[in-house]
């Protein structure tokens, strides 16, 4: 979101709303966010902005079809260690017309073993107290120092991680994460 409070959360429930509606009409991650877009634009001009990462996952084939909407980069951490950043280029929703809002819709095929890491920037963004970044390179590290743990060890390992990096420095932003491993 680009903003904080109650505003902010009424966008949010207003995007939350309108994906799930398009969802029931396009399997294309890059359609649904394009006219989450067009909509979210037609009810609010309020210059407010939400990143998406949108995905449709195909259970049988294990393929996943993707769009990202301005939202950071998903980690795909392969069983065999290998990682790869999810990056199909996207624009934020709600800011620009439709004739100016791209997103691209990529795929990947996933295999058992496989984990996709979805975070939201408090994460990379957080500071320690003497105003560093932890930033996408540490949080790639990070990633693999953990990459034989469980789903959940692995989300706990990782907000450890970045709480320690923070020290005393005041959190600046949520701080969400969601880990899924396929079997």
């Amino acid at each position: 979101m680009s903003d904080k409070g109650l505003p902010a959360a009424f966008y949010m429930g207003l995007a939350r709303s309108l994906i799930l509606a398009e969802a029931r009409r396009s399997q294309s991650p890059r359609e649904v966010l394009s006219n989450v877009n067009r909509l979210l634009r037609e009810v609010s001009r309020s210059g407010m902005f939400v990143t998406v990462f949108y995905g449709v996952f195909d259970l049988p084939t294990r393929r996943m079809a993707y769009s990202r909407a301005g939202h950071d980069r998903p980690l795909w951490l392969r069983a065999d260690g290998d990682i790869r950043l999810l990056d199909a280029p996207g624009i934020v929703a709600g800011l620009l017309d439709a004739d100016e809002f791209q997103v691209a819709e990529a795929a990947i095929d996933l295999s058992p073993g496989d984990t996709l890491i979805l975070y939201t920037d408090g994460l990379t963004d957080a500071l320690d107290p003497s105003g560093s970044l932890f930033g996408i390179d540490r949080w790639i590290d990070s990633v693999q120092a953990c990459a034989g743990l469980s789903p959940t060890r692995l989300s706990e390992t990782l907000f450890e991680t970045v709480t320690a990096f923070q020290a005393t420095a005041p959190q600046m932003d949520d701080m969400t994460l969601l880990v899924m491993r396929i079997s």
